[in-house]
């Protein structure tokens, strides 16, 4: 009679720790009170915007807002990838400028020009990404500003889209089916265009959060962070370190123009001068300040560099 192999003790016990810590890992709330945090946030969403009337408290959040989004998606290749990349207000121009063509001069709703902005951003991430991975270090940073200089040229050019160095007026359409966020009405109460925007920027923000907390969590995820961590022992195991990055890439840029296209219908006016090496500047400090390869941390940093100036 043949015997059937058993785990001993010992080993059933580790197996059923390591089993606990993956799903304690990939959990988005390790506790309650980062639970409760989060509620509070969400409920702070819906009503700051509807119970605050004051113009600039509510430009000031929606703007951190838009650059969080921005910065949720750097910290992808920067913080979970390892990368180095100041090519993000490229990513942000052609997402603002897509919003301008298909959302303002084609005047189509909302779900459409920020749709065509994210997969635009995916297919100049599929672009770039060629090129980045073969660089390392200080030359994807000269490769990030090339690239600004590049963006910079191509849409100083395209003056029926950008209007040139003069800029191109931008009133993109906030409507989704029968409700416009443009003219946000609830009951008898009329709100103005900034409160319904805030609403429309910070459940972005949310989404933006869970999809990439989650991707990072993932089998994907983790061939992108064994890559920074340690791209030979990546490839040993069977990683396709290239695949991986291309996708850290893609989905970057798709957030980034995600940002864009938003940071255009908060100003309602476009100008390629908008998205230079400043904001590329700007992009890293976030990312650095509020803790690379953390869920919470573009959204904090994005809080404390865009509060400061203004207040």
């Amino acid at each position: 009679m043949t015997a059937i192999a058993t785990d001993s003790p010992p080993a059933a016990a580790n197996r059923r720790d390591h089993t606990a810590k993956i799903l304690t890992d990939v959990r988005l709330f390790r506790s309650r009170w980062t639970l409760i945090g989060a509620l509070a946030l969400v409920a702070l969403a819906i009503v700051i915007p509807l119970s605050i009337s004051d113009a600039f408290t509510i430009s000031l959040l929606t703007t951190i807002g838009i650059f969080s989004v921005g910065a949720i998606g750097l910290n992808v290749i920067n913080g979970y990838a390892g990368q180095i990349s100041m090519a993000q207000p490229l990513f942000l121009a052609v997402g603002a400028f897509t919003a301008v063509g298909i959302g303002a001069q084609l005047d189509l709703a909302l779900p459409v020009w920020l749709l065509a902005a994210a997969f635009m951003g995916g297919v100049a991430g599929l672009l770039v990404a060629p090129f980045a991975l073969r660089l390392k270090g200080v030359y994807q940073i000269v490769l990030g500003l090339g690239l600004i200089y590049i963006g910079y040229f191509i849409f100083v050019n395209w003056r029926s889209l950008t209007g040139g160095n003069t800029g191109i007026s931008a009133p993109v359409n906030m409507s989704i089916g029968f409700l416009d966020f443009g003219e946000l009405q609830i009951g008898n109460m009329v709100y103005s265009y900034q409160q319904g925007l805030f609403i429309v920027v910070w459940v972005l923000v949310a989404i933006a959060m869970l999809l990439v907390h989650h991707l990072m969590k993932s089998t994907a995820g983790r061939s992108i962070a064994a890559v920074r961590d340690n791209d030979l022992a990546a490839r040993v195991v069977g990683v396709n370190t290239n695949r991986a990055l291309m996708g850290a890439y893609v989905l970057s840029s798709a957030l980034g123009c995600v940002a864009g296209a938003l940071y255009i219908a908060q100003l309602r006016y476009a100008s390629i001068t908008q998205f230079g090496l400043d904001m590329a500047l700007q992009f890293i400090i976030i990312v650095t300040i509020g803790g690379l390869a953390s869920s919470w941390g573009p959204v904090i940093g994005s809080a404390v560099i865009v509060a400061i100036p203004l207040l």
